[in-house]
This record gives structure tokens, C-alpha cells and sequence, in this order.
């Protein structure tokens, strides 16, 4: 697999399904390849999968997979293969190092998306949970008989959410009363 941001080969492999084995990878595990891939997906991309030998046996596979791992090893990749690292502890690190990696790109992503929709007009607290202070607020300006637009402004939501939350609340109220 080939890293599109750096076009750097960073896993060899073997299969007799390229399809199944392509689908298992881009799910992203835990393993060090799968955080790679996951870093791809994070930053908008997949990784590429080239072919690099077709072979007639399970021993010939085997064989030729040691020969790419080796070779490319021996070539500088940095691969996230297990055989890329000289034992557990240096993996141990690697995938430690990869996940902090991981949990940057999505707070940058995270503070970079709030950043675009502020500047977009987008309420600074849209798609926030709602808290219990949220919903006591939002019941009181009901009761106040605020118009939604001024409740959208009290608690920094886009209106949408406003009025979906207002229509929850009110379809909790009728079923309750129906229930009692």
C-alpha cells in the first residue's frame, strides 16, 4: 500500500482476495497499518494499492513477501509492517506515536472546521450536544413565549436546531400526557 500524501510504500502484503483485503485495510484498525490508513481517510485520501507480484503457490507468496519486505527495508521504507520494527516495545512506541498523530490531525480538522464556520455565520455551539442547562434554558424561553430566533441567539444554535429541539420537546409533552 502507497501512502498518496508522501507516495511512500508504508505496508507489504499478501492475499489471495485483493478485493476482501483491500476492504479489510481501509477499515483502519488498530495495527500500525490500519492507523496509517486511517491518517489517509482523516486527511481525504485512500491509499493506493499496487500489485507487485502474482504468485501460483502459498510458498511462492510467503517467499515473495519476505523478498518485498526485505527489499524495501533495505531501501529506506518506513513500513508498518511487523516486520518493519525490531520488536514489540519499538511497535509499542510506533503505534503510540502514530495514535497521538492521529488524535492531532483531528483536533486541527476540529478547530479548523469551527474556525470556517464561524466565519461563515455558523452559531459557534451547532451540532453541540444539548446539556441539561440547555434544554431547562430553551423550556423557559418557551414558556416566555421567545420567538425561536431569539432562543437561536440565547444559545448560540443555528435555528434548525432550535426548532428540531422545540418539536422534540413538544412530541415528549403530548405522549407523556397521553401515557399519564
Amino acid at each position: 500500500m502507497i501512502d498518496p500524501r508522501n507516495k511512500e510504500i508504508f505496508y507489504i502484503g499478501r492475499t489471495n482476495d485483493i478485493g476482501r483485503r483491500c476492504a479489510e485495510h481501509f477499515e483502519g484498525t488498530h495495527q500500525l497499518s490500519g492507523l496509517t490508513v486511517r491518517q489517509i481517510k482523516e486527511a481525504g485520501f485512500l491509499p493506493h494499492v499496487a500489485v507487485l507480484e502474482h504468485c501460483k503457490t502459498l510458498d511462492q507468496a510467503c517467499m515473495s513477501e519476505i523478498f518485498w519486505l526485505e527489499c524495501m527495508k533495505a531501501r529506506g521504507a518506513k513500513l508498518t509492517n511487523a516486520q518493519g520494527f525490531s520488536g514489540y516495545v519499538e511497535r509499542s512506541k510506533e503505534r503510540a506515536r502514530q495514535s497521538r498523530q492521529l488524535d492531532d490531525m483531528r483536533r486541527t480538522k476540529s478547530l479548523s472546521q469551527t474556525l470556517q464556520d464561524v466565519s461563515n455565520g455558523v452559531p459557534a455551539r451547532a451540532g453541540a450536544e444539548w446539556t441539561k442547562r440547555d434544554l431547562a434554558r430553551l423550556k423557559g424561553m418557551r414558556r416566555s413565549n421567545f420567538s425561536p430566533e431569539f432562543m437561536a441567539d440565547a444559545l448560540e444554535r443555528p435555528l434548525s436546531d432550535i426548532k428540531a429541539k422545540l418539536k422534540s420537546i413538544a412530541g415528549k409533552s403530548k405522549r407523556t400526557r397521553r401515557t399519564a
